[in-house]
């Protein structure tokens, strides 16, 4: 089965307990028409209901969205059923089985006397989670009331839905990394064989990685150190090797401990790889998360790292990874002759709606690189990737950046970077609430847009902030718009609409531009 839009929304956010609920882990999620199920280890001993509760406040404020803006079908009353199935697992065996019959729901569907069951309780509404009968995976839990410690928990929750056709699973989506171990492994005879080659043929590899740069559960360097890769050194972006420190904070070289390879930072002074750093270098890899926004600067690291080596003339492999704002593109384009900095270096948008892969491409294709050179560059494509699928980060990209609502807003908060405004950081909510003072916009519950960038914030703390204090002197502003006259159009008072005017046209060239180095289907052409 294939999940339709809210079915998409309803697994993202079963994939949000944890980052709401610390110590718990979710698995074997199944999202069926009309149901869903999912495992839930309860590590932190939180009561059951408050995690559905917030589970299903969260979902339905989300599909009331999706209804007011994407016509989703509307629903009468609730969205959820008030009550849930739960069920506790005790031991291995009740484990197995209990995965087993998750796994199998799609295919027992029409026929099983349980499904039928579901079906009967479920079908009193016109919407479904899915397109197509079936399903993707969930769990649940005991009791409700009942705080559960060690123990595993079964969950089932009836939505007020009907189902419409029998489900197949949802794609597996594998990042670039996995691809090219692939073909390290098959040998199989592809072009990205050529980059497989490269790495395994006893050549010194540099490695550009920080803790987002994961195969499964283990690190790209150390899966490429058991594969006997010759690893002599990692090159780390902002937030050093294991995304620790905070924006803006010095980052020095160092040994990594583990594997004993000298890590070097990519921040500060060295942004950019010295010739002496690349001498005993023959090929580098590329593998850092984006989050789709230009003044995020592992954007501005790939520039660097393809320029120093087009100049030394060695080959860079850069492995793609899901853009989680990669649906949409907003915002004023930078002018690159008067705000060109490490927060923006190329005339894009602020959300440019590309993976990092598709972005390199572009880097090189533009000859944006100093002297127009072009970089030996290869990318390692992603198989199983839809540009407009929800796609939840499996570590955080960077230490404020912890969840997905905080990287769906990132895009629209970061300007306020730019003023005497402060975004979270320190508290337990960064870039999820707006403050200055005491004042503070909570937007912790706001259902962000999926297709917009959200000025009223800027416009509603303009009017909170007493006058002439809001923007920084520094014109820190100017820099993450890309422009000095989106601050001047705040100031003058200008509507939305006006503002959004001024940036189409410069939009509708980049868009142009961009179309060259796509790498998957665009979300206007399906």
């Amino acid at each position: 089965m294939r999940c339709n839009a809210a079915g998409e929304m309803v697994y993202e956010a079963v994939y949000q307990i944890p980052e709401r609920y610390e110590g718990i882990e979710i698995e074997n999620v199944m999202i069926m028409p009309n149901h869903i199920h999912f495992m839930l280890y309860n590590g932190g001993g939180y009561h059951i209901s408050d995690i559905m509760r917030w589970f299903k406040s969260i979902t339905t404020n989300r599909y009331i969205h999706g209804v007011k803006d994407k016509s989703w079908l509307p629903f009468r009353n609730t969205f959820w059923q008030r009550n849930y199935f739960d069920r506790v697992i005790r031991d291995q065996n009740e484990f197995d089985n209990v995965k087993r019959y998750i796994e199998e729901n799609p295919q027992r569907w029409e026929v099983e006397e349980e499904d039928a069951h579901v079906e009967k309780r479920g079908r009193t509404r016109g919407y479904a989670l899915t397109e197509e009968a079936g399903g993707v995976h969930g769990s649940t839990p005991i009791r409700r009331g009942i705080p559960v410690r060690r123990m595993i928990l079964w969950l089932m929750l009836l939505a007020s839905c009907h189902a419409q056709t029998t489900p197949t699973p949802a794609p597996r989506l594998q990042v670039g990394a996995e691809e090219l171990l692939l073909c390290m492994r098959r040998h199989l005879d592809l072009q990205v064989c050529n980059f497989a080659g490269m790495v395994s043929d006893g050549n010194s590899v540099a490695v550009v990685a920080n803790q987002t740069s994961m195969v499964g559960n283990t690190h790209l360097v150390d899966t490429l150190l058991q594969r006997e890769v010759n690893v002599v050194k990692i090159f780390c972006p902002e937030h050093g090797f294991r995304g620790t420190a905070e924006a803006g904070a010095h980052v020095d070289n160092s040994v990594d401990p583990k594997t004993g390879l000298p890590i070097i930072s990519l921040y500060g002074k060295n942004k950019k790889p010295t010739q002496e750093q690349l001498a005993d270098v023959n090929v580098v890899i590329f593998d850092l998360q984006d989050v789709g926004c230009r003044f995020y600067t592992y954007l501005s690291t790939l520039h660097y790292v393809m320029e120093a080596c087009a100049e030394r003339g060695i080959p860079l492999i850069v492995l793609d990874r899901p853009n989680p704002n990669g649906h949409y593109i907003d915002g004023p384009v930078l002018d690159t002759a008067k705000f060109r900095s490490f927060v923006g270096m190329h005339p894009v948008p602020i959300v440019y709606g590309m993976t990092i892969g598709e972005y390199a491409r572009m880097i090189n294709g533009e000859h944006w690189l100093v002297g127009g050179k072009e970089c030996w560059l290869f990318v390692v494509p992603m198989q199983g990737y839809c540009r407009d699928s929800v796609y939840t980060l499996p570590v955080p990209p960077s230490p404020n950046l912890r969840n997905a609502h905080a990287i769906a807003l990132y895009p629209s908060l970061c300007l306020f970077e730019g003023t005497n405004c402060g975004v979270g950081r320190g508290t337990t909510t960064p870039f999820e609430i707006v403050t200055y003072g005491k004042d503070t916009m909570d937007l912790t519950s706001f259902v962000p847009s999926d297709n917009c960038m959200h000025l009223d914030f800027l416009f509603e703390m303009y009017r909170r902030v007493p006058k002439g204090k809001f923007f920084l002197k520094n014109n820190f502003f100017d820099r993450l718009a890309g422009t000095d006259l989106l601050r001047r159009q705040i100031a003058q008072g200008k509507t939305e609409e006006e503002i959004r005017a001024s940036w189409q046209p410069a939009l509708d060239h980049f868009k142009t531009i961009r179309s060259r180095y796509l790498l998957y289907p665009d979300i206007e052409s399906k």
